[in-house]
């Protein structure tokens, strides 16, 4: 009897190794995204220590110039923050672009493999039937020859 051999064995590799792209470039929109979220959580930590290095309730810890100068940076840091969460936003939607494309091409890879699953259960049944009948043959000349060792 011949080796198993599944037909579809080079779609199958095709698919696999379509759905691993799919994987990776999912990985990597998932790695921009969470630098992203760094990036903003930077923000606030600065943001924060702006905002308690200038307590408006201790007069004696700063002075009129110091205080324009991190007024207007604060102001921008806050619509930097306000830019980032956008960005963020438009991230995620990539990411779940990405993830939606990777489970597509997993779902389309399942398939053939319950595909190739059945083929070579098929395949596995046919072999044990060709067997069978081998060892029937067997059986049947054993028989045959001891009927004309009897006579």
């Amino acid at each position: 009897m011949k080796k198993y051999k599944f037909k579809l064995e080079n779609v199958l590799k095709y698919r696999g190794v379509i759905e691993k792209l799919a994987k990776n470039d999912y990985l990597k929109e998932l790695s921009k995204l969470n630098y992203e979220k760094d990036k903003l959580q930077n923000m606030y930590k600065i943001r924060n220590q702006i905002i308690e290095r200038f307590n408006p309730l201790d007069k004696s810890s700063f002075n009129s110039i110091e205080l324009v100068f991190f007024n207007n940076y604060l102001k921008q840091l806050i619509y930097l923050i306000e830019e980032q969460k956008k960005i963020i936003k438009e991230q995620e939607n990539v990411v779940k672009k990405r993830f939606d494309e990777w489970n597509e091409k997993r779902k389309e890879l399942k398939v053939l493999e319950k595909l190739k699953e059945k083929d070579f259960k098929a395949w596995l049944k046919e072999f044990d039937k060709e067997e069978q009948k081998f060892v029937d043959d067997i059986f049947v000349g054993k028989y045959v020859r001891g009927m004309k060792n009897e006579e």
